[in-house]
């Protein structure tokens, strides 16, 4: 693997070798390479089979790139328009699309383990072992799969095993009952992180990613009394609030020595951006790629839910774009 050494250009060998990538090539097509479809991965069987069953929509680019990480259908025209708002970070599974699903997945199976008959389960399959544990464990082991699945489904792409080792670590803490500061816990996945991967050192996007978490601690930290003060839904819609604009002010002077530009529209983007999609587009894509190997239908209509709520998204987003 190898790049041209222009001082002020892209260093393509470095990115090459902070994605771990130690030669580059290209495969023919041809009757001598038939046979490499005959030996598909299971993220690939996939993603070949959610291209049939997306809907006929050139926004079904996006779906695919909240589902599995391919990003590669999505038209120049459609990065303008993210690139332009500041909301290209929406469509790059990493800790904000973990953070949901682990979240997420925890809350639904905790409910239902809580509703679910364990007594009758536990006598009559003589699993009295299971009572060793209680709920909240099993909602957290739960929550590792399927958070693990949808690292897998996203390729173990960087951001995403960035995202992957800081939530594992969190959960792993809260099932061995350790109780670390948040400074710790960063400087520990950090330490983990590196251990890993000792490219990413080099890559910008490592410490963004630092530095917005880092963002995100020092104002909940900062603002911790006023957000228990009120109720559990109003300190939710407070810190969403708070989370977004203090990101996007205090990210602003890193991003613009790094890309040369300032998105000013980013924030009225993201406030709208991030909020629905973290409860419509991403869980629905999830869901409907859950539910692809035992119902095509059920997954065919959870991707046309979650195509409706891109649909008005993609509206804002283009009348802001023209601005």
């Amino acid at each position: 693997a190898h790049g041209f050494a222009n001082e002020g250009g892209f260093n393509y060998q470095a990115w090459l070798r902070q994605n771990n990538i130690v030669a580059t090539g290209y495969v023919l097509k041809s009757k001598k390479n038939s046979q490499l479809s005959d030996d598909l991965s299971i993220r690939q069987q996939l993603l070949n089979k959610t291209r049939t069953s997306l809907p006929q929509d050139p926004l079904s680019s996006l779906l695919l790139a909240l589902s599995f990480g391919e990003r590669s259908q999505i038209s120049t025209e459609q990065w303008q328009v993210l690139q332009a708002t500041g909301t290209q970070h929406l469509i790059a599974i990493s800790g904000l699309h973990l953070g949901l699903v682990a979240s997420g997945s925890f809350l639904i199976c905790l409910f239902i383990l809580k509703v679910f008959p364990a007594e009758f389960f536990i006598n009559r399959y003589r699993c009295q072992w299971l009572l060793a544990f209680n709920l909240r464990v099993w909602a957290i082991a739960l929550s590792c799969i399927i958070t693990f699945y949808y690292a897998y489904l996203a390729g173990f792409s960087l951001p995403t095993i960035r995202a992957l080792v800081m939530l594992l670590l969190y959960w792993c803490a809260r099932l061995w009952g350790i109780k670390f500061s948040l400074r710790r816990w960063l400087l520990i996945a950090i330490f983990i992180l590196i251990l890993l991967n000792p490219s990413s050192l080099f890559s910008v996007s490592f410490w963004l990613s630092l530095y917005a978490v880092s963002i995100i601690f020092l104002v909940m930290w900062r603002f911790s009394k006023q957000l228990l003060s009120t109720s559990h839904i109003l300190a939710w819609l407070k810190s969403l609030l708070l989370i977004q604009v203090s990101i996007s002010l205090l990210m602003l002077p890193l991003v613009a020595i790094i890309n040369d530009q300032i998105s000013l529209i980013s924030f009225l983007a993201n406030l709208i951006a991030v909020p629905l999609m973290s409860l419509t587009s991403i869980p629905l894509c999830l869901l409907a790629v859950l539910l692809l190997p035992l119902s095509e239908s059920a997954s065919t209509w959870f991707f046309e839910l979650a195509l409706q709520s891109t649909m008005l998204l993609w509206q804002w987003l283009e009348i802001l774009a023209t601005q």
